[in-house]
Order: structure tokens, then sequence, then C-alpha cells
């Protein structure tokens, strides 16, 4: 089993769990304005897709043996032993134990979730068991974005490990880069009060104090018309505590108020379409707290 399916099982398991432990559960009992913004994401005939992006990592494994080859895409390859008197080595037994008869060795691998991509994928998949609605999930690596076409989805990822993500983020008014000047990744905005501006997660900004901001995206795109409606959110961030931001923001009904009487300000009753959603929170550890709205772009209203 990949680690990929494995942590999608996960997700469901608890999702279930907190379907089974709500105070109310079903579609009728959800807040007015999640169902709004929701839209044909829920329902008992929405058949949402959870769809979830994991970046390539070096897994540090501890083996015996001199030397080591793993099965990776079909083909062996060699372990690559973390060389001794290094920082990285320093670093990783800073918190795992020396086994005596083992190496530390990097094991390529895809099948390892961000956490915050996780713990958001699981406030999505929570919210879509509460609402009976039917939900499958999805790792990207065992798929392609043409899944999502003529589906309603819901997408865990950002451009730089996300091919779904990079083609769903291409020419909108908000989108993730890296920037050469920051040397970094960066939001950037060409809409709007915040037009030509560009984010950065500060807490790693060279040269400034630490003060944990964490930026997370919400691009929200809707397709069809009346009689078959489908729409694809996607929950982005320039780290993944800022897409867990982002899935919890639009999970909560007081959030998605908040949200609702910008779109009115615009003179917009609801919420558009198509439209994205630019979102500051305060790190703790790896976790988002004080989510607060920084900007918005309607893409179609």
């Amino acid at each position: 089993m990949s680690g990929a399916f494995a942590a999608g099982i996960f997700v469901a398991i608890l999702g279930a769990l907190l379907w089974m432990r709500g105070p109310a559960s079903g579609y009728a009992a959800l807040d007015p304005l999640v169902k709004a913004a929701w839209g044909p994401l829920l329902g008992p005939s929405a058949r949402t897709i959870v769809f979830v992006a994991s970046p390539g990592h070096l897994f540090v494994r501890r083996l015996p043996g001199d030397s080591l080859e793993i099965e990776a895409g079909g083909r062996r390859i060699p372990g690559y032993e973390l060389p001794p008197s290094t920082d990285l080595r320093e670093w990783y037994f800073g918190r795992y134990p020396e086994i005596p008869g083992t190496k530390p060795y990097l094991i390529p691998t895809h099948n390892s979730l961000l956490w915050g991509d996780a713990s958001g994928a699981l406030a999505a998949v929570g919210l879509l068991a509460r609402s009976g609605t039917p939900y499958e999930i999805v790792p990207e690596r065992a798929s392609t974005a043409f899944t999502l076409r003529d589906r309603n989805a819901v997408v865990f990822g950002r451009p730089e490990y996300s091919p779904a993500a990079e083609l769903l983020l291409a020419n909108k008014p908000m989108t993730i880069e890296y920037s050469a000047a920051a040397r970094q990744f960066v939001i950037k905005v060409s809409c709007g009060s915040a037009a030509g501006k560009q984010y950065t997660d500060s807490a790693i900004e060279v040269g400034r104090p630490r003060d944990d901001n964490r930026y997370g995206l919400i691009t929200v795109l809707s397709s069809g018309n009346q009689s078959r409606r489908t729409r694809t959110v996607l929950f982005s961030g320039l780290a993944s505590t800022g897409t867990q931001a982002a899935a919890e923001f639009f999970c909560s009904g007081d959030s998605l108020r908040l949200l609702a009487a910008k779109f009115k300000a615009e003179g917009i009753n609801g919420f558009p379409r198509s439209y994205q959603v630019l979102l500051r929170a305060r790190a703790v550890a790896i976790l988002p707290v004080d989510v607060e709205y920084v900007s918005h772009c309607v893409i179609e209203r």
C-alpha cells in the first residue's frame, strides 16, 4: 500500500469519525453560507474528488549494510548514505537516536504528504462526511489533472510539486511563483487594491524579524450551467501551514460570512462563480492560528 493511499484512508477514517461525532449531520443542517460557497461540491449527488498532491522527498531511514539499492519508479537506484560530520546528519540524529549496526540512507519517495495538506484535507473530508456527500480521495501521484475534468473537486497542493495546482493557477490574478530577488516563493497579485504586490512568508525572509506569518490561497473555479454545474476549489499556500489555514477558513461559516460581506461591498450577492482569496495566518509551530483575510480577486461574477 502506498503512503499516499494509506494517508487517504487515514483521512477518510477520521472524517467518518467526525461525521459520527458531529452534533448534527446532513446537508440540511449545514450553515447556509457554507452551502452557498461550496455549491455543487456538497450534497448527495456531488461525487466530489479530494485530490491531494505530495512532493518528492528524500526519506531518511536507518538501515543495515554498507550499500543499498531500492526500487523507485520501476527501476533500481542507489540509496545515498548521509555523509558523516555534516549539519544534516547532526540535525537528523538530534531527533532520532542512532541504532548500532545501521546507517542513515536517503530514500526517494513520492508518498509523504505535507502536514498542512493532510490536515486541510481532513477538514474538507470532515465537512463532506457531515453533509452526506459521497467523496473519493485520490493521490495526485497516482493520477493526472485530467481526472478533474468535469468533476467536482477539492485540490490540495501548490505548483512547486503539483502539476494540477500549476494548471489551475495558470494566468490567474493571484499566482504562486519563485522570486529570485526574494530567494523564495511568493504570492503575486495583479488585481484590485493589492495589484502589483507580492507576499512572502516573513518568517523565512532574510534579515527580517521572525513573526511567523504564513500565507494561504483559495482558488474557486466554476464551470457549466444550472443544469450541470461543477466546481473546483484549490487550497494552496507558500507553506503547508497556509494551505491548512485556507481549507479551515473555507469550511467555517463565520469566515465565509466575512468573505460574503467583502463581495457584497462590491455589489455581489453571495459568492462569485470564480474567485481567489488571499489569507494570512500566524504559525504556532506548524499550526495556523489567527487566520485573517488579506485580499480577493473576482475572476467571474
